[in-house]
């Protein structure tokens, strides 16, 4: 694993963010400057720009020179000190927010046991529904106004701000003018909506499941701006610091130590990281799985099968996991389930390209939404991952985990047992063979699946839905389970 900063180009990129963030600081509504809501990390992806990240001469143009993980963060938070600072507004006895469009990952059994409708709002986009669950939805769109002349007041701005950057490498181009004077228009025609909403709803905190996209992160400035906390709840595993770095919340929630390691090392101060888990993970404690006769049965499985689950997803490598199930099927006792991705399920071809492979193979499964991901990975004798959140889920269940290859990306620094992580397909179908056979194995498997737990995933015998609703009630004061009269 690269830990942050670790590279030339990732240190020229935080650099060329805090350049952006200084070039385009005078760009603002209601004194917030409309750069922090740009994900610029996206811009990367963009070829031209990608280059020049690795070209050592643009280190010429460099205004900044991020050089420590740490310095990510300082910039950030003496913008949204000022954010506060600014601030006339401080709303009280409102209610909590919850914005579950993206990433939230609640089930509905957490809304039921923790949230209500006197002490919870559900914000969405554009929702036709007025509740859920009891709980008022209130829709984003209902707060939207004209905002024509503002784009176009601030375009001019911008413009002439990107003249004076004609001849800047990467501010100059076309491609980046294009790109940030599209998400200009987007952010301003969301951002006065959500500056609507905070001005008629009455909101004492406000969760989210991230803070990359541009709903979620306006909810946590315009929040802070009239200095209403805000919790991020860690929606999967920080494979990456791109969209996980900087930091925008009040409370950063995470599942365990290896995140807290990672927010730290960026300059995050400990007291705004909290290890509350997942409540979505809450069920795995609470709620019996389906049974495993039952399971076998619906997908005509033999008894003495051994089951091996591999949740697929969009990343993985094809050619890779062909290799690994035909290596795995010379064993007769050997029943393989793919489970896919729920982004998966969204592309018919890709759907298809899995259901040749059942054809191909009589004892690989293809689990579409028929089953949760749960009763799957309860009924699996091994679980096998690619790189995936499913795999800390797979072993709160007690299953012996392996994975395909270490993150080479600078996320958060897990530390999964080397002889349990396996690159090359036939090593790796060895390993799951030797965990179903051999017993002095699979005792190694679990000795280091509890060690990895007890940091990836601690205090798992206190719900995480209680301890998010604690942390709502240390910070506002308000019980979020509160029952209805």
């Amino acid at each position: 694993m690269n830990f942050i900063m670790s590279t030339a180009g990732q240190r020229r990129s935080w650099s060329l963010y805090h350049d952006f963030l200084e070039a385009f600081e005078s760009l603002t509504y209601n004194g917030i400057p409309l750069a922090l809501f740009v994900h610029f990390s996206h811009y990367f992806r963009m070829k031209p720009l990608e280059e020049k990240l690795n070209d050592p001469n643009i280190d010429k143009i460099l205004k900044n020179k991020v050089v420590h993980p740490k310095e990510i963060q300082s910039k950030i938070d003496r913008i949204m000190k000022q954010v506060a600072t600014n601030s006339n507004n401080k709303t009280s006895n409102g209610k909590i927010l919850l914005y579950d469009e993206v990433n939230l990952r609640f089930r509905e059994k957490n809304y039921v046991e923790f949230y209500n409708s006197s002490t919870t709002t559900i914000l969405r986009e554009n929702s036709t529904s007025e509740n859920y669950l009891g709980i008022p939805i209130h829709s984003l769109e209902e707060y939207k106004s004209n905002v024509t002349p503002l784009i176009k007041s601030t375009l001019e701005k911008a413009n002439k701000i990107l003249i004076s950057y004609n001849r800047h490498p990467v501010f100059g181009m076309t491609q980046f003018q294009k790109r940030f004077q599209n998400d200009l228009h987007n952010i301003l025609e969301r951002l006065v909506a959500v500056n609507n909403f905070f001005e008629k709803v009455p909101i004492s905190c406000v969760i989210v499941g991230g803070s990359a996209d541009y709903i979620q992160r306006m909810l946590i400035v315009i929040a802070a701006a009239n200095e209403i906390p805000s919790i991020y709840i860690q929606h999967g595993m920080i494979s990456a610091s791109r969209g996980f770095l900087p930091v925008f919340a009040t409370i950063q929630g995470v599942y365990g130590q290896y995140e807290k390691v990672f927010y730290v090392r960026a300059g995050v101060s400990k007291d705004r990281i909290k290890i509350i888990g997942h409540p979505s993970f809450d069920t795995i404690f609470t709620d019996p799985p389906m049974s495993k006769s039952v399971f076998i049965e619906k997908l005509k499985i033999l008894s003495n099968k051994k089951i091996v689950l591999i949740p697929t997803q969009p990343t993985m490598p094809i050619d890779s996991l062909k290799r690994l199930i035909k290596h795995l099927l010379r064993f007769e006792y050997i029943e393989i389930i793919l489970k896919l991705h729920p982004n998966e399920l969204k592309q018919h071809f890709t759907i298809e390209k899995y259901r040749r492979l059942s054809k191909q193979y009589r004892a690989v499964k293809i689990v579409l939404d028929e089953f949760s991901l749960y009763d799957t990975i309860a009924n699996a004798d091994v679980v096998c991952v690619y790189y995936s959140t499913t795999g800390i889920e797979s072993m709160l269940f007690g299953k012996p985990v392996v994975y395909f290859a270490k993150n080479p990306f600078d996320g958060a620094p897990y530390d999964y047992c080397d002889q349990l992580v396996e690159p090359n397909p036939y090593k790796l179908g060895n390993l799951i063979v030797r965990l179903v056979n051999n017993k002095q194995f699979k005792q190694l498997a679990e000795i280091k699946r509890k060690e990895f737990i007890a940091k990836a995933y601690p205090n798992a015998d206190e719900l995480s839905g209680k301890r998010l609703s604690d942390l709502i009630y240390e910070i506002t004061g308000i019980r979020s389970y509160q029952k209805n009269d």
